[in-house]
């Protein structure tokens, strides 16, 4: 049964499919057609890359390719991120209250054009993800 797909998408049988789906955070892969274990199902066409939004888009707007409170390294600038600290009391207490103080920032070279910084006012938690920093 073949699957709806969306835009930019082709639809690969079980006869054969790429091996892969491009993505937008390897844009370097290679994913050529094989015959060998074929996974039916919707790929990105060519010159398309799937997004963090699951979505197939031009490749060339990947470097736009951000979570929500990040913005995309540009090739000429600052490009330096709050990392966040988090601290709670030491005492326990039902209250999962925790604030968020910058601890450090780390800047990096414009050649890492793939990669996300958090907005300003946004500082990395331990899980990767941007959040208000809320230092003071």
């Amino acid at each position: 049964m073949k699957a709806q797909c969306q835009f930019y998408e082709t639809y690969y049988n079980s006869t054969l499919s790429p091996i892969c789906d491009v993505n937008c955070q390897d844009l370097q892969r290679q994913c050529p057609l094989s015959r060998e274990r074929p996974q039916p199902g919707c790929y990105c066409q060519s010159n398309y890359a799937r997004n963090l939004q699951q979505k197939c888009i031009p490749r060339e707007q990947c470097s736009q390719d951000c979570f929500p409170n990040e913005w995309p390294i540009v090739p000429s600038g600052k490009n330096c991120e709050n990392i966040c600290r988090s601290s709670s009391s030491s005492s326990s207490s039902s209250s999962s209250s925790t604030s968020n103080a910058l601890s450090w920032r780390v800047c990096y070279h414009p050649e890492e054009s793939k990669r996300c910084i958090c907005a300003p006012g946004y500082c990395r938690n331990r899980s990767g993800q941007c959040q208000r920093n809320f230092s003071k």
